[in-house]
């Protein structure tokens, strides 16, 4: 019985960890209001209101995670779209939507490896890793309040980028930027971890009543 009470303890505190840590596999970054994406247009290095375009989540984006999105075309979004980090948006009469190459993970306090980031817009995969070229370091800053990010937490990200030069896009060379507001959700703790606490429960009481008779 009481290699049951050990191994059920273990199971509680690592999910209470989970819940608690700094940034860790599977935690989302939930964004809302005041989150978009902008590209400089003019190439006078400032994103004015008119080169900023806002995105709305759809599953946010989670850490350690790779996401994927298909479906991007010409016109406008029309439900045909398979989006993973943020619903389909509409840039330059063309439909676009976020999506990772490699999982986004915490390289640092503060900082997040951005180097498998992407745009998938009009049939075009755009990788938004970064240009070393351009100075690029392919790292976004993220600020939570309170510090360091964990579960709960508000945040704000902010990440800049140039479309590689050779992108087949038309869009080669454009700096790119990302602004995110929002809070940072708990990692969802597996069913099946609540199943075996629940059965490792039941299998402790069995025994003990076993050891009353």
């Amino acid at each position: 019985m009481k290699k049951f009470i050990l191994l059920f303890t273990f199971i509680m505190v690592f999910s209470a960890h989970n819940a608690t840590a700094a940034l860790v596999t599977g935690d989302v970054l939930a964004f809302g209001a005041g989150s978009y994406f902008a590209m400089d247009l003019n190439s006078d290095g400032a994103f004015v209101s008119e080169e900023q375009f806002a995105i709305s989540m759809f599953e946010g984006i989670r850490i350690g995670t790779i996401q994927t999105a298909t479906g991007s075309h010409s016109g406008l979004p029309d439900g045909s779209e398979m989006p993973s980090i943020d619903n389909p948006w509409a840039f330059s009469g063309n439909t676009g939507m976020h999506s990772t190459t490699a999982a986004i993970t915490e390289a640092a306090p503060g900082v997040l490896d951005f180097s498998g980031w992407a745009v998938h817009w009009n049939d075009f995969l755009i990788e938004m890793g970064g240009d070393p070229f351009r100075g690029d370091t392919g790292l976004a800053s993220i600020d939570c309040s309170p510090s360091p990010c964990s579960t709960g937490n508000s945040f704000v990200l902010d990440y800049f980028a140039h479309v590689q030069q050779t992108d087949l896009s038309s869009k080669g060379g454009i700096q790119y930027a990302l602004h995110l507001e929002g809070q940072v959700s708990a990692v969802p703790v597996p069913a099946a971890v609540w199943l075996l606490g629940s059965g490792l429960v039941g299998l402790i009481g069995f025994a003990h009543r076993r050891k009353a008779v």
